[in-house]
């Protein structure tokens, strides 16, 4: 061991972009503390020129440590002294002499310690490797300094933080750990609250969007804005977004505002939280101020928060916002976690208020992380049980019927309460109902070829078409024989063909298509991935209205209505009584069997949104997307394609039978009735109470009518709730008068 401590020489080669300047800045930050001898030259390698430049500029370290920052490493090592050179990835948790080279490798990349006089020996006690000890969170822990007390460890998290720079921090993040994109708040639940506020306050007033920490464009990729901009300080992060959608625009940050705005409205979803000064929470929503013309989405803190290496409080978030001049009052839409949401209009916006979150609304959100967990838990309870009744079926005696093959007949999975799976079988059928369909109906058979998910066989149960759909649908059956056509020549309606697509099926799982509608190319696989990754029996995706034309606008409906949730249950979330139809949705066969689901053939109209209710009502999970993944295309009521007129009759038993099913169902709670009552007293004022036709009803009808408005019990402030599905707000004040009406006199 050395008596006296040698100089030491740094120098670091940047070759994984920004995010090694944040391993420079951590790892420099702990050898200046904790070596013995003093670091007397630090030379930082940066071969990008844009980069350099960037760091020259920007980079805390540069200027605190007169680093010197050179396109090729200058340096030698002083006399007698110690060079730790090449990759930025040592990391020392305890005050350490250094008395001999060592080298720390890792991940493909390399550090070499020379000590003069000496080789190379172990790596010494107290020197790690940083991109270990940093682990997915990308930041130290106190519990990584066993031999510091709190002081010296919250010493060193201060000089950590005083140089910090997000976008070198959120660089390394994105490269090395992309999975966790921005953190929590970019995914899971908090990702799905965010597109829910942005479809109601951005997309659907169709604003273009300037999103000021974009990030890995998880929260906001599959979201159909007029036009985006996504402004990053992290490379990589940009990077991720041009990969994800070349379409958009992409831009460097800072955003350059000196021209004026860029966009209707500016996104700001925790970023204000890492910023690491007043000064510069200030300039950030003066930047946002500039940068928007109509709106401004952002979150941030309204009261004091723990502060963490990268997490920061300087001001509540709606004093701040407040004191912009030529901008309304924010609007506060949501707040989970301990973050605040708010819209800030301009005075002359002439935009529609914000829609806030209510409450409630939050519920199948907040709800979803335990009941994600309670699922997994009843899922395994299940397979358990399966794999329980399969051991006992293979003790039993040996009049097995299955014909000597080894393998289960019907009967046997009809014991174990399952359909019968035999190797070579195709793992999904998709059932389609088809009636005069020859106009569209190729178009689907083409998407459906061209799934990435090929083991599926398609079931066409023609119902009674009066044109050419048949023989085109057996045209492509002798080109495919996954293809499969049925007919008998008569005309029984949707739900008695699906049933018997159902009674045909072979697959593991069963997925609805209509005739004249088609299918993204995806859409198979990504539903089959997102239902087993979440262990969800049933999986659904959003759909894209489509005209014949070939014009299509985004299902604003189905956005607002469908949130993107993973394995909830029919009780967590009372909104899933607003999903209607069953096409393009995924749904383990198992389940249909166990509980004999099928659709109602009495119904001509709404059997889809019944039978769907039925079988979330006993589903053990389902996860909803808000990735396209079906064009319906959009006909004029009343055309051929529609197997049965929507006469005034079929739609009162259709209601009728929608709200007496889902009284029925044992997992509908007073939500779920209340929720569906109010939904359908919309479909009818609309449809028949509004109209000049209610005077012209048949007693029949009058008296289902009336009969259906008697058993209606929900609140009336239900009709101010713009979440009810059919709600109208011009429709509100008068359909409000007739339901007061209805409840006070039991009729009209």
């Amino acid at each position: 061991m050395t008596d006296t401590p040698l100089p030491v020489t740094l120098r670091f080669e940047i070759t994984q972009g920004a995010g090694d300047l944040y391993l420079a800045t951590v790892s420099i930050t702990a050898l200046r503390r904790f070596l013995t001898g003093s670091v007397t030259r630090i030379e930082v390698v940066i071969p990008d020129p844009a980069l350099r430049e960037d760091a020259q500029k920007n980079w805390p370290l540069a200027k605190d440590a007169q680093v010197k920052l050179v396109a090729d490493a200058t340096a030698a090592a002083d006399a007698g002294g110690i060079t730790i050179s090449g990759a930025p990835i040592v990391m020392l948790t305890r005050p350490v002499t250094l008395d001999a080279g060592f080298v720390i490798e890792g991940g493909g990349r390399r550090l070499v310690c020379d000590v003069a006089g000496t080789g190379q020996g172990d790596i010494p006690d107290g020197v790690q490797s940083l991109p270990q000890l940093l682990g997915p969170s990308g930041q130290i822990q106190p519990a990584q300094f066993p031999d510091l007390d709190a002081q010296e460890i919250a010493d060193l998290s201060a000089e950590i933080r005083r140089l910090h720079h997000n976008g070198y921090f959120w660089d390394y993040r994105y490269r090395t750990n992309p999975e966790l994109g921005s953190g929590v708040g970019s995914r899971g639940v908090f990702q799905s609250i965010k597109r829910e506020l942005l479809n109601r306050n951005v997309v659907a007033p169709g604003l273009s969007v300037v999103d000021i920490g974009c990030g890995d464009l998880e929260v906001v990729r599959q979201l159909n804005f007029s036009r985006y901009i996504g402004v990053d300080e992290a490379p990589r992060a940009l990077e991720l977004g041009r990969e994800k959608r070349p379409d958009w625009e992409f831009r460097q940050a800072p955003l350059d505002v000196s021209g004026g705005s860029v966009a209707e409205a500016a996104l700001c979803f925790e970023v204000l939280i890492h910023a690491p000064s007043a000064q510069a929470a200030e300039k950030l929503i003066d930047t946002l101020a500039r940068a928007a013309s109509k709106r401004i989405v952002i979150s941030g803190y309204d009261h004091p928060v723990p502060q963490s290496p990268i997490v920061y409080f300087h001001a509540p978030l709606k004093d701040m916002l407040g004191a912009l001049e030529g901008w309304k009052a924010p609007v506060l839409i949501a707040r989970y976690e301990n973050l605040s949401v708010y819209v800030v209009d301009r005075d002359d916006s002439g935009l529609p208020p914000p829609v806030p979150f209510e409450p409630r609304e939050l519920e199948p959100f907040t709800w979803d992380m335990l009941g994600a967990l309670g699922n997994k838990l009843d899922g395994l309870t299940a397979q358990v049980s399966r794999l329980a009744a399969t051991a006992h079926a293979a003790q039993a005696p040996a009049a097995s019927n299955d014909g000597g093959t080894g393998q289960p007949t019907d009967a046997t999975a009809r014991n174990l309460n399952m359909p019968a799976l035999r190797q070579g079988q195709p793992l999904i059928s998709v059932i389609v109902s088809c009636y005069n369909e020859a106009a569209f109906v190729e178009r689907l058979i083409d998407s459906l070829r061209a799934q990435t998910e090929p083991n599926f066989e398609v079931l066409f149960l023609d119902d009674g078409s009066q044109d050419e759909t048949v023989s085109i649908i057996t045209s492509h059956c002798r080109k495919d024989p996954r293809l499969k056509v049925s007919q008998d020549g008569r005309n029984l309606g949707p739900s008695a063909r699906r049933n018997q697509g159902l009674d045909a099926a072979q697959g593991r799982y069963v997925y609805f298509a209509d005739g004249d509608d088609y299918v993204e190319e995806t859409a198979l696989e990504r539903l089959l991935n997102l239902l087993l990754e979440t262990d969800a029996e049933v999986s659904r995706g959003a759909h894209l209205f489509c005209t014949p034309d070939g014009h299509s606008q985004i299902n604003q409906m189905d956005q607002y209505h469908q949130p993107e949730v993973y394995s909830v249950s029919y009780a967590q979330m009372p909104s899933l009584v607003f999903l209607y139809s069953a096409a393009n949705t995924l749904i383990d066969r198992h389940l249909l069997v166990r509980h004999d689901l099928r659709f109602d053939s009495s119904l001509r109209l709404g059997e889809d949104r019944l039978f769907l209710q039925q079988v979330f009502a006993v589903a053990r999970g389902i996860s909803l997307t808000k990735d396209i993944t079906y064009r319906w295309i959009r006909q004029a009521e009343g055309g051929a394609h529609l197997s049965f007129s929507r006469s005034v009759e079929e739609r009162l038993a259709s209601v009728q039978g929608y709200l007496s099913g889902i009284a029925a169902l044992e997992g509908a709670g007073p939500r779920h009735l209340a929720y569906s009552q109010a939904a359908m007293f919309w479909e009818l004022y609309i449809r028949l109470i509004e109209t000049p036709d209610l005077d012209a009803l048949t007693p029949e009808a009058r008296q289902t009518l009336a009969g259906i408005a008697g058993t209606l019990d929900f609140s009336e402030d239900l009709l101010g709730d713009r979440c009810i599905k059919g709600w109208a707000e011009r429709r509100e004040p008068r359909a409000r008068e007739v339901y007061r009406k209805l409840r006070r006199n039991g009729g009209f």
